[in-house]
Parts: structure tokens; sequence; C-alpha cells
């Protein structure tokens, strides 16, 4: 649980490699959620050739951590690693198909 009281923590997992694009998408779409940040965690894990730098303000809203492998590793893999140093009581996976759509 989280200290805001009975609100969830949540563990997003992103897995990448070479795709930094993704990358601030994804941090910007997080950031627009209106779950509580404080509530939210970001495990990220890349295995891309070029090592991923995080801006500054990507991870200033939402603790992340960013997880970098030596080498290149199936999907499942990653997954795993990212879901064993969750700590939220829910994870969700987050991938270049997500998007959040604002109606109205």
């Amino acid at each position: 649980m989280c200290d805001e009281g009975l609100t969830p923590k949540v563990s997003i997992i992103l897995l990448t490699a070479c795709r930094s694009s993704f990358v601030s998408l994804a941090f910007r779409q997080i950031e627009a959620q209106e779950y509580p940040m404080a509530a939210i965690e970001v495990i990220l894990v890349d295995d891309g050739e070029v090592p991923l730098v995080l801006a500054d303000d990507a991870t200033a809203v939402v603790n992340t951590t960013l997880v970098r492998l030596n080498r290149r590793v199936s999907i499942g893999a990653k997954r795993n690693t990212a879901v064993r140093m969750a700590t939220g009581s829910v994870i969700v996976t987050w991938d270049g198909a997500c998007e959040r759509f604002v109606s109205g």
C-alpha cells in the first residue's frame, strides 16, 4: 500500500532497446494519468546497444528505477527482471501501443 491511505502502489514496467523517443512519450503519458504520482513507480529495463539516458525532467514526477542490461535478452527475460524489482501491489506493463486518449 501507498502512504496515501487505501491507494494501492502501482509498478509500471517499461521495456526498451534503443527507443528513447518511446520512453519520453511513455513518461509524458504516465504523468498525465489521474492516479496519484506518489503511488506509482516505474521500472525501466533497457538492453539496447546504446545505453538509454533519461532526461532529468522525465523522471522528476515519478519514482523511477533504470535497469541497464549488458546484453540483449528476450522480452520475457526483461519482463521477469522488472517484475522481480517491482514493489507495487499492482503491476502494469506499458509498451509502444499504450496511449492515453482524452475524450471530449
